[in-house]
């Protein structure tokens, strides 16, 4: 039937409103008792799965009531952002408490250690629940990347500390475990893809620093970075037995301990600073970069003195017996 019309002096008011009326009351004790109830949480993940649930109410009663400015959505809102600000809050204390404890902090077995595995793992719930989250697709990388810079980039800020105080070589191979495991976690979704390219350069450039290292390295144990520069500072006029260090004799001697390194186990071609690197593919990366090095070098090296007579292995033997 048609609504009744109003009587002289009175206005209609409709439902929508007088429910809104009605809930106004029930704001500010509501949200009283959310913001204690924050104050005494402690676990990060609670605190984001309550902001994601104000989230969502909000755009579910707006979408049902088409009233953006109802209590009761703007309510949710404020909610939303006072808890999702908690949650930041919370990753930053959680921060400064690794930060004060660096100077204490040693790592012997160079994996990720406990507080970088924690974090992660932290993480790796947000981002589930973030998944199935109603954020347009292509919002998602810019919404989500304040949680991720809340919750990583003081991390790495800590783990870059602690390697500083190690061994290069040490600190090296500390950095790609830790920065890896925090990379595991943001490649299954798309939204951290610009996150998962940076720590993909950052991968990249630790790996080639310490690639760059062990393979100098063995090359000097190996006798063959004296013999290198020899031969590449020698005058193109001097004849090679007129240098030291590539005299047919000791050079033959040097390039048989290096052909005997090839086949045993141990010695100036092992690389145990490159077997503590935790993920596989990088630590099979980094293997064959350091033999592609030495090889190139030695090619380098017989190249040079082939007319000596004293190089009984060829470039591609002698790479063959690196892979």
């Amino acid at each position: 039937s048609p609504p009744a019309a109003a009587e002289p002096g009175m206005t209609l008011v409709s439902f929508d409103e007088i429910l809104d009326f009605t809930l106004e009351g029930l704001s500010q004790p509501f949200s009283g008792r959310v913001k204690h109830v924050l104050e005494t949480q402690t676990s990060v993940v609670s605190v984001y799965k309550v902001a994601q649930v104000f989230s969502l109410f909000a755009k579910k009663i707006e979408d049902v009531t088409k009233r953006p400015e109802s209590c009761l959505v703007v309510m949710c809102k404020d909610l939303q952002s006072r808890t999702y600000q908690a949650f930041l809050d919370m990753w930053e204390r959680h921060a400064q408490r690794l930060r004060q404890g660096v100077a204490g902090v040693y790592v012997s077995e160079l994996a990720a250690p406990s507080f970088v595995v924690e974090a992660v793992n932290m993480l790796s719930e947000v981002l589930a629940i973030y998944e199935a989250s109603l954020v347009p697709a292509e919002e998602k990388e810019a919404d989500f990347l304040p949680i991720l810079s809340a919750a990583f980039d003081p991390l790495l800020n800590h783990c870059q500390q602690v390697a500083s105080m190690m061994d290069a070589a040490d600190g090296q191979v500390f950095l790609i475990n830790c920065i890896a495991t925090m990379q595991a976690p943001l490649r299954k979704y798309n939204f951290t893809a610009q996150r998962v390219a940076m720590y993909t350069a950052l991968l990249d450039d630790h790996v080639r620093h310490l690639v760059d290292g062990q393979a100098a390295a063995a090359l000097v144990k190996l006798g063959l970075s004296e013999r290198l520069q020899a031969l590449r500072s020698k005058p193109a006029d001097a004849p090679l037995s007129s240098v030291p260090e590539l005299h047919p004799v000791s050079l033959a001697a040097t390039l048989r301990s290096f052909y005997n390194s090839l086949f045993t186990l141990g010695g100036a071609l092992a690389l145990p600073a490159l077997e503590r690197i935790g993920n596989r593919t990088l630590r099979s990366e980094a293997r064959s970069s350091v033999a592609r090095l030495i090889a190139s070098a030695y090619e380098e090296l017989y190249e040079g003195i082939k007319d000596l007579g004293v190089a009984t292995h060829t470039p591609d033997q002698v790479r063959t017996l690196l892979e």
